[in-house]
């Protein structure tokens, strides 16, 4: 068999030029495989929409920040099924560059890092108390 080395389509024998790249067909050829690294990411902001994460994600990377977005809960599927998701959406980006991310969320007035770590402690220990004390009313009735 034979290859076109440019769009790699498979010819008969008897064929000698490629019909679509007008190039000369080659019995064996190496196709390159590009190789990804991996890269460590952390968490940036949380988007409230599709909209919103595309656009932070647009943003970073323009700015060569590397950028992955995580549905919250059950957000995929919400956002597959009804075009959007009303859990928020995580947005993570290279650990390395996690300080040029923050950098560039600053002048945007959104709400802090240190801030949504807070809320979420002090959520934690509001759920906790809340438990606490349905527990012991369940007891007293």
């Amino acid at each position: 068999m034979s290859w076109c080395p440019n769009c790699y389509t498979e010819y008969m024998d008897s064929k000698k030029m490629c019909s679509d790249c007008k190039v000369e067909l080659q019995n064996e050829i190496e196709i390159e495989i590009e190789r990804y690294e991996f890269v460590e990411m952390d968490y940036v902001y949380t988007a409230a929409s599709d909209i919103e994460a595309n656009m932070f994600t647009e943003l970073f990377e323009t700015n060569g920040i590397q950028t992955m977005k995580k549905y919250r809960e059950a957000g995929g599927y919400l956002s597959v099924y009804m075009g959007e998701t009303s859990f928020g959406i995580d947005l993570f980006v290279d650990k390395e560059k996690r300080s040029l991310a923050i950098e560039i969320l600053k002048p945007l007035e959104l709400e802090s890092i240190e801030e949504d770590t807070k809320t979420e402690k002090s959520s934690s220990w509001l759920k906790k108390i809340f438990i606490i004390f349905c527990v012991i009313l369940f007891l007293l009735l």
